[in-house]
């Protein structure tokens, strides 16, 4: 019997220590709050370049990058453009209840 076992870090903090530190760890997702990063709308704004840095940073380490508490659409088409690999929030869907009847 094989198990798959995922690992994700939620909340991520980007600073010089967590950046060197994600290196050493077989992470698999990481997650960031899109309200971290302000207005991402336009691709030349600082913001934009940022969170495309993160997300770049993620994938050289092997890391999926998941963009939580999107509830703005606008920002949907630049995280595409991004190439960030998942996004959550109430633009996308709102939460569901789940039915354990």
């Amino acid at each position: 019997m094989f198990f798959f076992t995922a690992f994700s870090l939620d909340d991520f903090n980007y600073n010089l220590t967590s950046i060197n530190s994600i290196k050493q760890l077989a992470v698999d997702y990481i997650k960031l709050d899109a309200r971290q990063f302000g207005d991402i709308n336009a691709n030349n704004n600082y913001n934009y370049k940022l969170l495309e840095s993160i997300n770049g940073i993620n994938h050289l380490v092997g890391a999926q990058t998941i963009i939580k508490c999107i509830d703005n659409p606008e920002i949907i088409e630049p995280l595409f453009e991004i190439g960030t690999d998942y996004v959550q929030g109430y633009a996308i869907e709102a939460p569901q209840a789940l039915n354990n009847s």
